[in-house]
């Protein structure tokens, strides 16, 4: 009686310790990936705002996998050994979508996409309805059939009497469909001062390039 009363006993406290394996608490898991969160953290986006999205980063809108241009730009700082706040900071100055705005300005200042633009916005996979209205700054929407962008929005010249100065222009066509063509250019506050020198006119814009113009005053 005594030995089975041993064995009872022994094999009651191997349930329990097997039990109390089994229902010990796991370990808590990060709700969010280490990134997404110190994307958000810098530029103070919370849930509900439009660029609180993995598919800032990511093609697929609410997912990892294949990444964005922006999102590769990312990628090519991380790969040198950089901590993800660094490459973040460094990769601001970047135009990775090419649409003449800075990934910071996109970001920070306009709240647009700046791994996407007008050409290629919809390689993103599951995006939101009208995530076309904050593709590029300045764009209405990208499934406009034309839409034509020119940066900067303003210009200051300035000269001494008898000498001139010049400036560039970027017309861009943002549009999905049309080719812009320009036949002549013209202002419409008449200053004689202020000419287009370059290139001359009629000029083509195909769809999703740009081109630069040279004004003179």
């Amino acid at each position: 009686m005594m030995r089975r009363f041993r064995r009872t006993t022994f094999g009651t406290l191997l349930l329990a310790v097997l039990a109390g394996v089994m229902i010990a608490p796991l370990p808590s898991v990060e709700a969010r990936p280490v990134y997404f969160d110190a994307y958000t953290t810098r530029y103070g986006f919370i849930e509900g705002d439009q660029l609180y999205a993995c598919g800032v980063c990511h093609y697929l809108w609410e997912g990892t996998g294949a990444r964005n241009l922006y999102g590769q730009s990312i990628e090519q700082q991380l790969y040198v050994g950089k901590t993800i706040q660094q490459s973040l900071a460094d990769a601001e100055d970047a135009d990775p979508d090419a649409d003449g705005f800075t990934s910071l300005e996109e970001i920070g200042t306009h709240l647009t996409l700046p791994g996407y633009n007008c050409t290629n916005f919809q390689q993103a996979i599951g995006a939101p309805l009208g995530y076309d209205t904050y593709i590029t700054p300045g764009v209405a929407s990208c499934l406009e059939p034309i839409d034509i962008r020119v940066t900067p929005s303003a210009i200051a010249l300035a000269g001494a009497t008898g000498s001139t100065t010049t400036a560039d222009i970027t017309v861009f066509n943002n549009g999905t469909d049309d080719d812009i063509i320009v036949t002549a250019y013209g202002f419409l506050i008449g200053d004689p001062s202020l000419s287009i020198v370059a290139p001359s006119a009629p000029i083509t814009i195909p769809v999703g390039q740009s081109q630069v113009l040279e004004l003179q005053f």
